[in-house]
């Protein structure tokens, strides 16, 4: 499924910029999207010599540790302060206001 809009702090719905993709895998289960809202001055792309980093710096929106099936993390702490881990980090971007938005206007996309 595609989320076509994005929903403000005030209710107010505004559409996705054209040059932003939103994709979910729309479980049936799900009743509610979230994006974080990022910038990054240079495009982004897949690293070729992506970092490695530590799953047990991480944390979801809640400030929980991400489990098995976490998809999205904000990692705590710089870049260089995860040495090592299981992980790879393969672009990176700033958070910036609003920060956390709720996607709203699902658009199926396949069968």
């Amino acid at each position: 499924m595609a989320l076509e809009g994005w929903e403000d702090e005030r209710g107010r719905t505004h559409d996705i910029p054209s040059h932003v993709n939103v994709i979910s895998r729309g479980a049936a289960m799900k009743d509610r999207h979230y994006a974080l809202v990022c910038h990054s001055d240079i495009p982004l792309g897949i690293a070729r010599e992506a970092k490695r980093f530590d799953p047990a710096l991480c944390r979801t929106f809640a400030g929980k540790i991400p489990g098995a099936s976490q998809v999205t993390a904000l990692l705590t702490g710089l870049p260089n302060t995860h040495a090592s881990g299981p992980y790879e980090v393969c672009f990176s971007a700033v958070l910036i206001e609003p920060w956390t938005v709720k996607l709203v206007r699902p658009r199926r996309t396949g069968p």
